[in-house]
């Protein structure tokens, strides 16, 4: 048995010999085809249009602390701020062809393809990725070596230009509201103001206590002669000034804690809308560029429910504020009331039938001191008020004011490049190398496959094992070779 298993052996070897024998006799078959197909590839390596890569590192240093400004949010950078900064930006189309025009990229293409396809070349042309939290690095790819260096700096200037206007653009607007709001409460102060001196120039005997800033109201409450008020008229003013004056206090305290009730409420409402409609553009943007899979399409999304997540926490705050305000409208109201309720003294007892009588100066000059006394507390109120939200702008109007002049100063300091574009040396692809090697390959293998096809259809005999598959006879005997 085991001659036998080594008898085959040796026969398989021998047959697989013969097979080679065969298959080399063709070698100028097989080097013809490696031959055409090592210039093949020699063509298409040299042919192949390069690629080149430059690259700039650029770095971010906040220049303005927000929160020692007393602005919300100043608690530090989001995750992941850089990279939705340069995917925001590199999604603009506006942009990426306006480039494309200054510097002649695609000249051909943009001849005859549409806008569409020269923005997906440039978007594949262009990556970038962040190196820690305060420093990312984009490259831009190109057949040219020059031309990929300009447009690596162009974007790398552009994106530096385009945050330099949104700070300034953003500091001077809200300088600008800040200013207007600030003349309008001014505008309103001085008129209250006005009224008020008016209100007291008109009524020379509404006299003010100097030591206080009270009314006196006892002017308007002399007898004809200077006599004193009589005992009904001092017990009436007891009885009713106190509380009315408490009530009219009441009245300020309230209309300024209105004034003061989350006045940026809808200020953080605008700001989260804004955040999430830019989250949107960057994930859309990613989207066409990647599929759901890829790590930046990933992260934009997450980025995108956290501003929705925000979004909802600031309108809830809202709509809380929103019942705060209506609460203390109804006591403001329930105030007024009370108000218009004390405004004419009353006598305290039990009401008597009595017949009319002529009017009596005394009560007729405490009604009119009333009816002063309460007007000088409205308008004392609104002064307060307005005193109050001129004090509250105009404190915002200088944390703005200091922000913009620290943003105007160093905005251009807030991303500094450390590496600039760099001038790209070996080609990233294609590797002519690699597709000489590979084609030659390919060709050896073609030629070697081409050539064992050739033997194993060849229908001549060379041995005995071909005269029996020929016959389905065996062989009887073999006549050798001479010599």
């Amino acid at each position: 048995m085991a001659e036998d298993a080594l008898a085959n052996l040796v026969s398989q070897v021998r047959k697989y010999i013969e097979f080679a024998r065969r298959v080399m006799r063709r070698w100028l078959l097989m080097g013809i085809i490696c031959v055409l197909g090592v210039s093949a590839s020699l063509a298409v390596a040299l042919t192949s249009t390069r690629i080149y890569q430059s690259r700039a590192m650029v770095a971010y240093k906040p220049s303005i602390d927000r929160a020692s400004l007393g602005w919300e949010g100043g608690g530090g950078l989001p995750e992941n701020f850089l990279r939705q900064q340069v995917g925001q930006f590199t999604a603009s189309n506006t942009m990426l062809l306006t480039m494309a025009r200054t510097l002649d990229l695609y000249p051909k293409e943009r001849d005859v393809s549409a806008p569409e396809v020269i923005l997906e070349y440039l978007r594949d042309a262009i990556t970038y990725n962040t190196v820690g939290n305060d420093s990312f690095w984009i490259a831009f790819e190109y057949k040219d070596k020059a031309l990929a260096q300009k447009a690596c700096a162009y974007l790398v200037d552009e994106f530096i230009s385009k945050h330099i206007k949104e700070k300034l653009g953003a500091a001077t607007a809200t300088q600008a509201f800040m200013e207007n709001e600030a003349a309008k409460v001014k505008t309103q102060l001085k008129k209250i103001e006005s009224d008020l001196a008016s209100f007291v120039a008109e009524h020379p005997e509404f006299q003010i206590d100097p030591a206080t800033g009270m009314p006196r109201g006892t002017a308007a409450l002399q007898k004809p002669g200077g006599r004193s008020p009589s005992r009904l008229a001092r017990r009436l003013l007891t009885r009713s000034s106190p509380e009315l004056r408490d009530a009219l206090a009441a009245k300020g305290r309230l209309q300024a804690e209105l004034v003061g009730l989350n006045p940026r409420g809808s200020q953080q409402v605008a700001r989260a809308q804004e955040n999430m409609a830019a989250a949107r553009t960057t994930l859309a943007a990613l989207k066409r560029k990647y599929t759901d899979k890829h790590p930046d399409v990933k992260r934009a999304q997450e980025y995108f429910r956290q501003m929705s997540g925000q979004l909802t926490v600031a309108k809830q705050a809202q709509n809380v504020a929103a019942g705060k305000v209506t609460s203390t409208r109804k006591r403001l109201a329930g105030i007024d009331r009370k108000i218009a309720r004390l405004s004419t003294p009353r006598r305290v007892g039990p009401k008597k039938e009595k017949p009319a009588k002529p009017v009596d100066p005394i009560k007729a000059g405490i009604n009119e001191a009333a009816r002063l006394e309460q007007r000088w507390y409205e308008l004392d109120g609104e002064r307060q008020v307005a005193r109050a939200k001129h004090e509250q702008i105009q404190a915002q109007l200088q944390r703005s004011e200091l922000s913009t002049g620290i943003e105007r100063k160093q905005a251009e300091k807030e991303y500094a490049i450390i590496d600039k574009a760099s001038f790209p040396g070996k080609p990233i692809r294609p590797s002519r190398k690699k597709i000489v090697l590979a084609g030659s390959a390919l060709a050896l293998m073609l030629g070697v496959g081409l050539a064992s096809l050739l033997v194993i259809f060849d229908p001549r005999i060379y041995n005995e094992d071909d005269l029996r598959k020929a016959t389905n006879l065996p062989v009887l005997a073999q006549i050798p070779k001479e010599g």
